[in-house]
Formats: C-alpha cells, structure tokens, sequence
C-alpha cells in the first residue's frame, strides 16, 4: 500500500550511480537483505513472506467473475480503513492474495482505478526524484513508519483490465504515476526500500521527540558485508 504523508521538513542527501561490477551487485543484495531484516525487527507487523519472495508466483485472471469485483472491493475496503493515515493504493498481494490486482487512487476522478493484469510496457527515460508534492518522501502502509526518497519514472505506459473486461492502454504521471509504479512494483515482490537502497539513498523512521511531536530519524544501516 502506497502510505499518506506527514507535514515533515527533513533534509535529506540523494546519491546516484550505476552498479557495474557483480560484486557490487552481491554487496546490494546482502544489503537490502539487512535493511529488510532491520526494519522488519523494527516494524514485527511486517509481513515478510507476503511482501518479499512469494512462494508461488502471481496468478492471472483469464476469466473475470464474482471473485475479481470481490476482491476489488476488499482492496478499497481496507486501504479506506486505516486510521490515521490515507492509503492512496493497495495490491492483492498485500492481503496475501497471490493476484495480479492493485488499486490506486486518482484524484482528478476522486475514486480507486482498478488495474486487473497490469503490465508495464514502456517507461520515460525522465525520472523524477521524490513524490511530486510539498513532502517527496514515500511511504508504505505495510511498513509503517517507514520513509524514503525515491527516483521514479516521470510517465509509465500501461496495459490493464477493468473490471468490466475492456483493455486499457494509458500513461501515468504525477502523483498518480507514482502511486501506479509503487503498487505495479508489488506484484514484482519489490518494496520502495528496495528502490531507495538500490538508489543509494537514506531510509528514515517515524519517532516522537520530548514533547511527542513527530519527527523522522535517520535509520542507521549497517553497510559491511
């Protein structure tokens, strides 16, 4: 789930680079293994097997039915019943439904759009760092209290059912096209902690200070491999 923002003004540091060595490559790996081991220990609500390395791969609908719009309407059920913070997306996986289904919310429609079979089929070579708003840092309601920067592509391209059977084709961008990469993401067993660590970037946790006022602390990592 695609997690609501906080009015939060933390500095941050944006790293970039490319991993070229295989190497570097096993080192990022054993890192984001840690990081999700780390926050897991922090956050125990964390559904690791659901979230990270499904068992059985995600199924497709071939044939839509009763269990489709009812799923959909579970997935719009619970991302609307959190307190405290909005969801603006959710995907079957994170109920533990082993489909390929997600919603996400539009704010120009100001309803859920349902995305039945998703597939991504093209990217703009533009990224955008950060969620386009006042707070860029994205969260997830899987992990709550969990916050990073990450880069996005500015516009995806993607090809989906509705729940009426009609095929779409449409580009996303904006808040919406990252919520859509956010959830299609999901469904690949990838968490937007893997996207800042993958970007080298910095994960931060929700705290209360003194006063309990609600600040963000850096998550320190521990690097060595």
């Amino acid at each position: 789930m695609f997690g609501g923002f906080g009015n939060f003004n933390i500095p941050f540091d944006c790293y970039s680079g490319l991993i070229e060595s295989a190497e570097n490559n096993l080192s990022l790996l054993k890192t984001q293994q840690r990081v999700r081991r780390q926050v897991f220990n922090v956050f125990h609500k964390m559904k690791n097997r659901i979230l990270n390395g499904m068992e059985d791969s995600i199924s497709y609908y071939y044939q839509l039915n009763k269990e489709i719009l009812d799923l959909i309407s579970e997935l719009k059920e619970t991302a609307t019943q959190k307190e405290g913070t909005k969801g603006v997306g959710l995907s079957a996986i994170q109920i533990g439904i082993q489909k390929a289904v997600f919603i996400a919310w539009s704010s120009n429609s100001r309803k859920f759009l349902d995305f039945i079979n998703p597939e991504i089929i093209s990217r703009s070579k533009r990224m955008i760092l950060g969620v386009p708003r006042a707070n860029k840092l994205e969260g997830c309601l899987s992990i709550p209290g969990v916050w990073g920067l990450v880069k996005r592509h500015q516009v995806v391209k993607i090809r989906y059912q509705t729940p009426k059977g009609q095929i779409v084709v449409r580009k996303f961008k904006g808040f919406l096209g990252v919520i859509v990469q956010h959830e299609y993401d999901h469904l690949q067993g990838i968490l937007f902690t893997d996207r800042v660590l993958e970007q080298k970037g910095k994960l931060y946790e929700l705290k209360k200070d003194e006063v309990g006022r609600e600040m963000l602390e850096e998550i320190k990592l521990i690097t060595n491999c």
